[in-house]
This record gives structure tokens, sequence and C-alpha cells, in this order.
């Protein structure tokens, strides 16, 4: 990631974000978005372009609060399922990276035409 895109996205960025958000978490995210495959053909018969490119960002936003977020959230033991995540910790950390996507989709409009017309 570039310095110009890495200042264009961490100043879109809504303050909450913007203390969480590290550099190495921007660069992850540019990664997964420039390594999309193709546009499953069910989105172009059934989808639009903008369902296509929420759908792909929350799920790499999903991945990402697992992968990169993961020790941030609140573990608790559960007498059935032993150690697991909080759920509502789990939701908070969802809902607060759930607000990067319109601003991925934004920024990365290019990237995501070129996947869906592909």
């Amino acid at each position: 990631m570039n310095e110009s895109l890495y200042n264009k996205l961490l100043e879109a960025l809504p303050l909450p974000l913007k203390r969480r958000i590290t550099r190495e978490d921007l660069n992850w995210l540019d990664k997964k978005i420039n390594n999309l495959d193709t546009v499953t053909s069910w989105y172009r018969n059934n989808g639009s372009f903008d369902d296509f490119t929420r759908d792909v960002i929350g799920d790499i936003i999903n991945e990402f609060v697992m992968e990169m977020k993961g020790d941030d959230i609140k573990i608790i033991s559960n007498d059935e399922y032993g150690e697991m995540f909080d759920d509502d910790d789990l939701e908070r950390h969802f809902v607060l990276y759930w607000d990067i996507i319109p601003i991925l989709g934004m920024i990365y409009k290019n990237v995501l035409l070129t996947k869906w017309n592909k």
C-alpha cells in the first residue's frame, strides 16, 4: 500500500477506527482486496455491483476481525464449549469494523470494478 492510499484511508476512517486500526491492518485489507478472485457468475446474474462490493468487503472485514483482532476480543469460559469469544464483545468488534465497508468500497471501487468485469 502506497503512502497516498494509506493517508486517504486513514483520513476517511471514523475516529474510533483511527484509534484502533494500524498500518499493518490497512496493508492486510489492501492485500485481501487486491488479491480477490474473479466474481462468481451468481453476482453478475442475480446481484448488482453494489451488492458484490458490500458482500465481498463484508466477508473480508469479518475475516479481518477474527484473524487480526481476535486477541482483542474478550474470551469467556463456557461449561459446554470451554473457552470461547464473548458474544457481546465479538458483536461490538464486528459493528465497529463494519463502518469501514463503505469507505473501502469507495476507495477500492476501480479495483473491484476490474474484478467485476473479468
